[in-house]
This record gives structure tokens, sequence and C-alpha cells, in this order.
């Protein structure tokens, strides 16, 4: 697929923890106006003030939390969504539960845990967006943390540097 223009929503209110302060600028900002409350509208309204009709971006981890608020705002501005789930039903759940909007957004199951998962999931999404050129948005938003005890992936990595790092680092390759 051609190449990717990496973007996360999620996580770009966090960076105005390290802007400078605000009296040391001349002008408000878009770093300034953002914070740990933003929201993902808000933060969409910063970024991509016009309509995002013809966009394509995949979610990991889309099927709750800060992922499905993500797909949610992305449809609502008409980009085409991949909302990826570990599992199929949690996903198509998901996207019941989302409100009308001009965006379309479609599921396709992504194990993060099992690289062989992970290579499935990506010709899947090449699949389902074979109709567009590019993927504009690859919001990498899955994770796992704190794992009660020592678990390991299909391919031996300890689980949330397997699921949380390698895995998303073979979907992107896949996805290039």
């Amino acid at each position: 697929m051609a190449k990717i223009a990496l973007f996360t929503l999620c996580y770009a209110a966090q960076v105005s923890a390290f802007s400078p302060a605000p009296r040391e600028l001349t002008k408000p900002t878009t770093m300034h106006a953002l914070s740990k409350k933003s929201t993902a509208e808000k933060v969409a309204s910063m970024y991509a003030k016009d309509s995002l009709t013809g966009k394509v971006a995949v979610v990991t981890g889309g099927n709750s939390g800060i992922g499905l608020e993500t797909c949610k705002v992305l449809a609502e501005r008409g980009c085409k969504v991949v909302l990826c789930s570990r599992s199929r039903e949690a996903g198509e759940a998901a996207v019941a539960s989302l409100p009308p909007s001009p965006g379309n957004v479609v599921v396709a199951q992504l194990d993060l845990a099992d690289l062989t998962c992970v290579d499935t999931a990506a010709t899947e999404i090449e699949t389902l967006l074979a109709d567009h050129k590019k993927i504009d948005f690859l919001v990498l938003n899955a994770g796992i943390m704190a794992t009660p005890t020592l678990e390991y992936t299909s391919q031996g990595f300890e689980m949330q540097v397997g699921t949380n790092h390698f895995g998303h680092f073979r979907l992107t390759q896949k996805l290039w």
C-alpha cells in the first residue's frame, strides 16, 4: 500500500505538557488550546478543520475507550474508518453503538499479540481499502498493561512489549 501518513489523534493533547509556559508566548497556539482534558472532537477540530471526506483511517483498539471515540469523531467528519479489534464481535457491537455519520466504519479483526494474526489483519485491511490509494491516519491506540502474571505472545515475546510495540510495528510495516 502507498505511504501512510501517521497521525495519532488520541495522543495529540499530551504534547501540551512539553510546550513553553503560556506567559512566554506572544500569541495563543494550538498546543496551549489542548490539555489532558481535551476531547477527540476538540483535537479533530484543531487539526482537521475541514471535512475528512475521502480520507481513510485505521484505528487499533477501536472497540472501546479512546479508540472508539476516535473512530466516532473521524466518521462524523466523513472519514472511512477501519476499526481494528481483537474480537470481530466486539468490533461489530462497537460499530452498531455509533451514531449515524457521513463516514463509513468497517471492522477488521486484529490480535496484536500474534504476528501471524497481524499479517492476516493487514491483508484484510488492504482488501477493505482496495479502492483507496493510501491510509491517511494510522492510529495505534490498542494496548495492554499490568498483566497479573508473566505471559508471552505466540512468538515468545513478553506480552506487553509484544502487543504494544512489536504488534504495532509489524502492522505498520505490512501496511507500508
